[in-house]
């Protein structure tokens, strides 16, 4: 079983979004801090968190997921149990097959 935290697996969305280490994506961190977090890097963020959690944002909702608090807060409030498992569940499947050299 995954213990990984909804924090680390955003922390780690963002750090390979931005192509950074992961110390340097820390949990206090966001488009003020990190100089690299730019808008058009929000965008391609924004575009792998949606993959990754099976949802679509509101434009709203992109201009307020600016800090790693931020997101993990709002996927925190707004999925349900059922929707994260099912988001999960497909990217462990999609990461397998791109392991063994398949089509995600």
């Amino acid at each position: 079983m995954n213990t990984e935290t909804l924090e680390s697996r955003v922390r780690r969305t963002v750090a390979a979004n931005l192509n950074l280490p992961l110390d340097r994506v820390g949990p206090d961190a966001g488009m003020d801090s990190l100089p690299e977090w730019d808008s058009m890097a929000h965008l391609m963020l924004v575009l792998s968190l949606e993959q990754e959690y099976g949802r679509q944002f509101t434009p709203e909702e992109i201009e307020n997921l600016k800090s790693i608090k931020a997101i993990v807060d709002f996927i925190d409030t707004t999925s349900t149990p059922h929707r994260t498992a099912e988001a999960l569940a497909r990217n462990s499947i999609r990461s397998a097959s791109e392991q063994v050299g398949g089509q995600p």
